[in-house]
């Protein structure tokens, strides 16, 4: 009862409250960084315009050992086979699309050229599962440890990559059929969030929500 009565006390005042203080080191994997944390900023620092955000941008697994040793409060990313499934906590899910040049055509005949992040990465694990699934010959064409890097070989009609639908710019377009593919999980990891911590898990959640709402409408 003491523990729902305090996190109740949290929930009000991340929305209605005083404004928060100090400052919280957070991971977010770049994905998640690129596509929506802007979003999750203005919303947070709408309410706690005192508070500081220290931001590492990294692989969630990196990210996660840095959380253990002590240097990050607070990590956002994606759920891997590498991290227990009870660890962190479930924020959304949507769904992986394969992506391409809008204007460019891709030719069934040949081996489907690849970007992909290195291992270990969801969208990596998801694409190549899914091909070998298919019995679909590929060649990994493009490898780079950037969310940039990878986007920039579907938009240049080099290579199809795997992104989360949210992730879709102009000039990409989603193509082959998604269905074989598993949804993205984004989750929060912290093991005894700050206020402040909680407060930043509380806009992400709530822009992840925004998000979905618009997308459907």
């Amino acid at each position: 009862m003491h523990t729902r009565a305090t996190s109740s006390s949290w929930n009000a005042r991340r929305v209605r409250g005083s404004p928060l203080h100090g400052r919280l080191r957070v991971g977010a994997s770049e994905d998640f960084a690129g596509a929506w944390l802007p979003q999750v900023l203005h919303a947070f620092g709408r309410l706690h315009p005192r508070a500081t955000i220290e931001l590492k941008v990294g692989v969630t697994a990196d990210l996660l050992r840095q959380q253990a040793s002590g240097r990050l409060d607070v990590v956002f990313g994606k759920h891997c086979s590498r991290i227990d499934d009870k660890a962190g906590e479930l924020l959304w899910e949507e769904p992986l699309v394969w992506a391409f040049a809008s204007d460019a055509a891709l030719d069934a005949n040949d081996a489907l050229p690849l970007a992909l992040f290195p291992e270990p990465c969801v969208y990596r694990e998801a694409a190549l599962a899914a091909l070998s699934d298919a019995s679909r010959p590929f060649r990994i064409a493009f490898e780079s440890g950037s969310m940039a890097g990878c986007v920039s070989a579907p938009l240049a009609g080099f290579a199809v990559t795997v992104v989360a639908r949210s992730q879709l710019r102009d000039g990409l377009r989603e193509c082959g059929p998604n269905d074989a593919l598993p949804a993205a999980r984004f989750h929060a990891f912290a093991h005894r969030p700050t206020p402040a911590g909680a407060a930043l898990i509380e806009a992400v959640r709530e822009t992840g929500r925004r998000r979905r709402f618009m997308s459907t409408h």
